[in-house]
Parts: C-alpha cells; structure tokens; sequence
C-alpha cells in the first residue's frame, strides 16, 4: 500500500490512500458549524509526517464546548480521510478578509510560527 499526498493550494488540499480524495476545508467547515455551540470556524491543512497534510480547525464558540464533543460530531459526519487529525484551537474570531473570505494563509503562518517557537 502506498499514499500520494501533495496540496492544491490554500482552499483544497489532497491527501489519498491509493486513490487521492480532495479534502475541501469548506466542507468540514459546514459540518462544524451545524453545532449549535460553534459560532464561526475555519479549517486549514497542516503538515503531517504520516499523511503529509491534515486537518485543523480554529473554533469561535458561541457558548462552552468540548474539543472531543466537536471531534466526535465530524468523526461520525465526514470520511476518514477528512478528520481533524491536525486538531482544534479556540479563538477568538476568525481572521477576515475585508469582503469577508477566511484568511487561510494567515492561519498557516501562524500555526507555522508556533511550530518555530516550540521547537527553541
């Protein structure tokens, strides 16, 4: 068994066990926010050692929530593939554009810088 993993761009990344499936953060952005304690999320691709690119979501919460109650919830409503293997951070808004596009490349960096600061 072999993977092919590789990434699009900002908005698709591709991550395939034999056969590629395209990962569409929009989407697991859809099944987060049918939670009624989730107010806005974005999803973002990170790197992995095992799979080359996963999942991550950033989470505005409109009341408490439990990172494994949002896990459980996409677990059971998307593919495998498209966990949120990369995890869950909680903020406090999603970083916009002015005509209100989520600033994905914003989100990478940082993820990126504090991958930097941890490993000094």
């Amino acid at each position: 068994m072999y993977s092919i993993i590789f990434s699009f761009d900002d908005d698709q990344s591709v991550s395939g066990f034999i056969v590629c499936s395209k990962v569409s953060p929009a989407e697991i952005e859809d099944v987060i926010r049918k939670l009624p304690c989730i107010k806005d999320t974005a999803v973002i691709g990170i790197p992995n050692k095992e799979y080359g690119e996963v999942p991550r979501a950033y989470i505005v919460c409109r009341s408490k929530a439990e990172p494994e109650e949002i896990v459980a919830f996409v677990t059971e409503n998307v593919a495998q593939h498209k966990q949120l293997r990369g995890g869950i951070e909680f903020v406090n808004e999603i970083p916009r554009t002015a005509s209100g596009k989520i600033r994905r490349s914003f989100l990478k960096e940082q993820y990126m810088e504090s991958l930097e600061k941890d490993e000094n």
